[in-house]
């Protein structure tokens, strides 16, 4: 059997990307839109459509009751992460990936030039006015 760069071998696909090979058998998606091995617990908790916090309580949880209950997580050095096998088992399905983002009305990112010209236009002045029947110093010049 031959090396190929690229290319199928048997019911894989082989694909080369920087140095790495990735044997693939889902031929039809794309290596970049398929969810990671290891998601972080903001993107678990975005999957479920939880909150940051409470996606971190569900991991202390299943931290303090030794995998009893709670969202399945392991310590890497320091770092967090959620195994997607268990994740999906947890679950009970598939995840969707990318993860769908909730539609706003307006954009998240807004110019600060954009901020600064709407405070401006809607502020009430600080200043009054001077009334025409009012002088303005009240003393003779």
């Amino acid at each position: 059997m031959g090396f190929y760069p690229g290319g199928r071998c048997g019911r894989h696909e082989i694909v080369f990307r920087e140095a790495c090979v990735v044997v693939r058998a889902d031929f039809g998606v794309p290596v970049d839109e398929r969810p990671p091995d290891f998601l972080t617990v903001e993107e678990a908790g975005a999957v479920l459509r939880f909150s940051r916090g409470k996606a971190y309580e569900l991991v202390r949880e299943f931290l303090a009751t030794g995998g009893a209950s709670g969202m399945p997580v392991i310590r890497i050095g320091r770092q967090l992460r959620v195994p997607r096998a268990l994740f999906e088992q947890w679950i009970g399905g598939p995840i969707t990936w990318p993860i769908p983002k909730p539609h706003t009305s307006e954009p998240a990112t807004a110019s600060v030039a954009s901020i600064a010209s709407r405070s401006r236009t809607t502020r009430p002045s600080a200043r009054r006015s001077a009334r025409p029947e009012q002088r303005s110093i009240p003393f003779p010049a």
